[in-house]
């Protein structure tokens, strides 16, 4: 605490801007959001209209240092600089739930891509020569030097870049495209740690990179992001003691409010950012399920951030992602199956949002427990 008392008593010097590339390797053609720390305002952003194409660096924030250094209390800086510390080291959801019983965990094939699914990048593949090895690598964020960068001797290291994509849409009659989220890459972020979007109760979340791409405004999965500017009003939020869904509807209508999904959390301009939790519909309305196992997608942001004001759920059980993974063509994500590109799985929704360590990777946990399953498998059969 001492320590930190001088160091907050130090002057700083601020400079304009320090850009950050989020991206698991070097550059890698995708689409880039722009935006600007204020460590003054904790707030959020990823902003849909500074959204550009570049071939030189990935998802890019421009940062302004100092993020903690507003705050005048010596001993409530410190206390804030070590909780950032624990947070991004990843622990803070298991302290957070410490005195629950250890939840079960799964996973198993499937035969084919559906939503809620989750795909597993082969080595094989990904580390191969071919041209679709090469976009593959492209659509996860990867450039294709990679391959050549890191070679089979560093076994660990591939399998921590190896992709692990949840399936949120899957192209057939209601959607053009199918699309997903990268499970595990890191920003480097907290929501807190931006200003033009309000995310309220989730202002110390981290924020995950979903992908590179941004989703064209009017699919399925832009319309199911989350969050609003800081711009936009919040409308009135239902005060009561239930925190049920259709009485927040109720209310909402009864004071001339639109209860569609073109409410004023829906209708407002995307964010970038999308929601994955276990929370239903029943409690969230709007969400979208994913499994049957529990696993939901987006819902009305202000009931999530009324359930967590009132201890309803818990904030930590959302995986807060920005842009995602996108097949446009359905053709090119079959081609990639054929060529034993990935392996297909059903995971549990606590294996998908379990707390994990800094270093630990869903991958490895998806492969894993995979292995189990198929042990279990062959011991049946024989």
């Amino acid at each position: 605490t001492d320590r930190a008392r001088q160091k907050m008593a130090r002057p700083r010097e601020r400079p304009a801007a320090l850009v950050v590339v989020l991206a698991a390797c070097m550059a890698a053609p995708c689409a880039t959001f722009t935006t600007t720390l204020t460590p003054a305002r904790p707030g959020v952003v990823v902003d849909h209209r500074r959204a550009s194409t570049s071939r030189g660096g990935g998802l890019r924030l421009a940062a302004s240092k100092g993020r903690d250094d507003d705050v005048e209390d010596p001993d409530e800086a410190a206390r804030i600089a070590a909780f950032r510390a624990r947070l991004m080291s990843g622990g803070l959801d298991a302290v957070a739930k410490a005195d629950t019983p250890e939840p079960e965990t799964w996973a198993r094939r499937a035969a084919k891509p559906g939503v809620g699914r989750v795909l597993l990048g082969e080595e094989a593949f990904f580390f191969g020569t071919s041209d679709l090895a090469t976009k593959a690598l492209a659509r996860v964020g990867l450039p294709a030097d990679v391959r050549d960068r890191i070679g089979p001797e560093f076994a660990d290291r591939r399998k921590a870049l190896l992709p692990a994509v949840l399936l949120l849409d899957v192209a057939d009659g209601d959607a053009s495209m199918t699309s997903g989220v990268l499970l595990g890459r890191r920003s480097g972020f907290i929501l807190g740690d931006f200003k033009e979007l309000d995310f309220g109760q989730f202002l110390i979340q981290p924020l995950w990179v979903g992908g590179p791409s941004a989703p064209p405004p009017g699919a399925a999965l832009a319309r199911r992001t989350v969050g609003r500017t800081s711009k936009q009003p919040r409308s009135q939020r239902y005060s009561g003691d239930a925190g049920d869904a259709a009485e927040q509807r109720r209310q909402r209508k009864s004071r001339g409010g639109d209860d569609s999904a073109s409410s004023t959390s829906r209708r407002a301009e995307p964010t970038g950012i999308l929601a994955v939790h276990p929370y239903s519909s029943d409690l969230v309305p709007d969400a979208v399920r994913l499994t049957d196992d529990g696993l939901y997608c987006g819902g009305d942001w202000e009931t999530c951030q009324d359930l967590v004001e009132r201890g309803r759920a818990n904030p930590f059980r959302f995986r807060l992602y920005a842009q995602a993974t996108t097949w446009d063509d359905p053709s090119d994500l079959q081609r990639e199956l054929d060529a034993g590109a990935w392996r297909i799985a059903d995971v549990s929704t606590e294996l998908l949002l379990k707390d994990r360590e800094r270093g630990a990777q869903v991958w490895t946990d998806i492969d894993a427990e995979l292995a189990k399953t198929d042990a279990a498998a062959g011991a049946a059969e024989s």
